[in-house]
C-alpha cells in the first residue's frame, strides 16, 4: 500500500472548492422570479389571486398564521390561479407563499400577507326621530352596506350608505332590520327588532306617595323608560324604567300637585321618541285596599306560667274572639291569600271590606283555640307553616308532648284545612333560621344576587309546596318571610321560584301605605305581590290599628 501525503495547502483549497459548490452549484441555474399574489378578506373567508406564470404547470400554496413560525402546505392547484380559504378567524393576520411549477422546477414565487376576515356589520342603534321616520347606525361595516327590512312577506332592501348609519322612513311595515356589506357575499347582521312608540294609558293616585301609570307598548318583549314633569311644557325628568305595564312612582313628599307623565319604548338596541304627555288622574281606575295583619299564638294566660318561650306576639283567645267580633260588627270579610290572588289574575272580585288575618309558624294553639274560634264566627285565616317544623312534630309524637309552644302535626293542618276556615301556605321548608350560611332566614346573603339565590329558593319552595299539596290536595304559592327579613333581591328570587304573594314586615320599603293598594287591572306585579303586614300584639286590639283606615276609607267615600 501506497501512502501518500497532502499538505495543508491542498486541504484548505479543496474546503472552499467545496463550500463554493454547495453554495452556488455547479450550474448557471437561477433563482425563482418573483410574482405578485393579492388576497382580500370578506366575511367568512380569505379570497387569493395571482397572475398567470409562463411555462407553470401547478402551483403549490403554503400558509402561515400570525401565531405560526413557518409555512405549512395547503394544496397544489392546476389550470386555477386563485384559491378561497375558509379556514381563518376574524381579525387573524396571514401570510401566503405561492411557488409555481414547471415539471419538478419551481420558477417563480409569490408571497403576500393579509389580516383575515372583517366582524360582520352590525346594528348597534334603532331610533324613531319621528312618526314614522328612523335612524340605523351600524358598525363593522366594510365600504357601502345595504340595510334591509323585514315584513310578513320576507326580507327587502330599505337603503344603502357608506356612512355607517342611514335614516329612512318605515313605509314598509318592516318589524326587523338587518345589514349588511357590499362586498361580504350578503351575509347579513343577525336582525334587530324594533316597534314603535309607547304610549301612557292612564295614571291612577294609588295614594298621598304613589301614582300607578299604566303604559301601551308594542307587541314583543319590550322595556320601557318613564318620565315626569310638573306642567304638561315643562322639564321632563327620567324617574324609571320597567317592564310590566304599571309603572309605579314614589314620590319624596306626599304632595297633591299634579303631574305629567310620558313613556318612550326600548329595546336591546332600540329607542323611539316620547309619547305625549298624560296628565294624573287620566283614566283613573279604581283602587282597592287590603289590611294584613299577622299573629303568632293565642295561648290562655294560665297555661304560660313558668314557660319563657312566649313573647309579645302571644294574645288570649278571649282577645282573639274580640277582634273577630269587632271585624264583623265593622264590616270587614276575611279572605284567603288564594282569594287575592285570582282577583288580580281577573278571575275573581273581593268584598266592599276585604281583610287578610294570618299566622305564622304552625304552633299547636292555632289549632287547639284559633281554628275553633274562626269556624265559630264564619271567618277565614292563613296559616304559613315551617315545613321542617311540622314533620319533626309529626314523626316524634313523645317530643311534641313535652314542648313548651309545641307545633301541630300535618293531620291537624289537614283537619284545619278541610274545615274550610284556614288556608295553609309556606313559612319556607328550611329556611327559618336566623343565621345560616351567612343568610337570615329567607333573604339573600351580602353581595349575593337573585339570580345565585334562586335554586335555593326553588328548591325549597318545591319541597314545602309540595308537601302542602300532597297533605292537603293543593297549595297556594304563598311565602310568609321567616323574620320579616326581606330584600328587594330575595323578593326578585322568591318569585321567580314560583311564589305569586310575598308576606313580608311592616315596612315602607314595600309600599308607602301600610294598607297594601292595588289596582286589579294591573294584576300581579311587582308592587302588587309583595304585602305589607302589621303584628296584632298583646296590648293592641285589631280596631286600634284600623283607626286611621277607617278614617281613610270615610275620605274616599265621600
Amino acid at each position: 500500500m501506497i501512502t501518500r501525503k497532502i499538505s495543508t495547502a491542498t486541504c484548505a483549497t479543496f474546503l472552499i472548492l467545496l463550500c463554493a459548490v454547495l453554495l452556488f452549484g455547479c450550474s448557471d441555474e437561477k433563482p425563482p422570479t418573483e410574482f405578485a399574489v393579492y388576497a382580500s378578506a370578506t366575511e367568512r373567508k380569505i379570497s387569493l389571486r395571482w397572475d398567470e406564470v409562463a411555462g407553470a404547470d401547478r402551483f403549490r400554496l403554503f400558509k402561515k398564521a400570525e401565531d405560526k413560525n413557518d409555512f405549512r402546505f395547503v394544496c397544489d392547484l392546476t389550470g386555477v390561479c386563485s384559491y378561497t380559504d375558509e379556514y381563518v378567524e376574524k381579525g387573524k393576520t396571514y401570510s401566503y407563499k405561492v411557488k409555481a411549477y414547471k415539471e419538478a422546477e419551481v420558477i417563480a414565487e409569490g408571497l403576500c400577507e393579509t389580516s383575515g376576515p372583517l366582524p360582520s356589520p352590525e346594528i348597534t342603534l334603532i331610533r324613531q326621530i319621528g312618526i314614522s321616520t328612523y335612524d340605523v347606525e351600524w358598525n363593522n361595516g366594510s365600504g357601502e352596506c345595504i340595510v334591509y327590512g323585514k315584513t310578513l312577506s320576507g326580507w327587502s332592501e330599505v337603503g344603502r350608505s357608506e356612512r355607517g348609519s342611514l335614516r329612512f322612513e318605515n313605509t314598509g311595515g318592516y318589524t326587523d332590520l338587518s345589514v349588511s356589506s357590499k362586498d361580504t357575499d350578503a351575509i347579513r347582521s343577525a336582525p334587530v327588532p324594533f316597534g314603535a312608540s309607547g304610549k301612557v294609558l292612564a295614571v291612577t293616585s294609588v295614594d298621598d306617595w304613589t301614582n300607578a301609570v299604566e303604559v301601551d307598548l308594542p307587541a314583543g318583549e319590550w322595556k320601557y323608560e318613564l318620565a315626569r314633569s310638573l306642567t304638561k311644557d315643562g322639564e321632563y325628568v327620567t324617574i324609571g324604567s320597567g317592564d310590566e305595564k304599571v309603572f309605579y312612582d314614589v314620590k319624596e313628599e306626599d304632595d297633591t300637585e299634579s303631574y305629567w307623565y310620558r313613556v318612550r319604548c326600548t329595546g336591546d338596541r332600540f329607542e323611539s321618541v316620547w309619547s305625549e304627555p298624560v296628565e294624573l288622574g287620566t283614566n283613573s281606575k279604581a283602587v282597592s285596599y287590603l289590611p294584613v295583619f299577622v299573629y303568632h299564638e293565642i295561648v290562655p294566660e294560665n297555661e304560660r306560667e313558668g314557660k319563657e318561650v312566649f313573647d309579645d306576639d302571644l294574645i288570649t283567645p278571649a282577645d282573639f274572639e274580640s277582634d273577630l267580633i269587632w271585624l264583623k260588627e265593622h264590616g270587614y270579610t276575611a279572605i284567603f291569600a288564594a282569594d287575592l290572588i285570582r282577583f288580580l289574575e281577573g278571575k275573581g272580585t273581593l268584598p266592599a271590606k276585604p281583610i287578610l288575618l294570618t299566622f305564622d309558624d304552625g304552633k299547636y294553639s292555632v289549632y287547639k283555640y284559633a281554628a275553633p274560634l274562626l269556624v265559630k264566627h264564619g271567618m277565614k285565616a292563613t296559616l304559613a307553616v315551617i315545613g321542617s317544623e311540622i314533620d319533626a312534630a309529626t314523626e316524634f309524637p313523645d317530643e311534641r308532648q313535652t314542648a313548651d309552644a309545641p307545633f301541630c302535626t300535618w293531620d291537624e293542618l289537614k283537619e284545619m284545612h278541610d274545615s274550610g276556615a284556614v288556608e295553609i301556605v309556606s313559612h319556607s321548608m328550611y329556611m327559618h333560621s336566623y343565621t345560616h350560611e351567612g343568610r337570615h332566614g329567607a333573604n339573600v346573603s351580602e353581595n349575593e344576587t337573585a339570580e345565585q339565590y334562586l335554586p335555593l329558593a326553588q328548591t325549597d319552595a318545591e319541597l314545602i309546596l309540595g308537601k302542602i299539596e300532597q297533605v292537603t290536595g293543593s297549595s297556594v304559592p304563598v311565602l310568609a318571610y321567616p323574620y320579616s327579613i326581606r330584600s328587594d333581591e330575595s323578593d326578585k328570587a322568591w318569585l321567580a321560584a314560583g311564589y305569586k304573594i310575598l308576606f313580608c314586615g311592616n315596612s315602607g320599603s314595600v309600599h308607602t301605605s301600610k294598607w297594601n293598594p292595588m289596582i286589579r287591572e294591573a294584576g300581579l306585579n311587582y308592587y302588587s305581590s309583595r304585602l305589607r303586614r302589621i303584628g296584632r300584639t298583646e296590648d293592641t286590639p285589631i280596631g286600634t290599628f284600623l283607626q286611621s283606615y277607617e278614617k281613610l276609607l270615610a275620605q274616599k267615600a265621600s
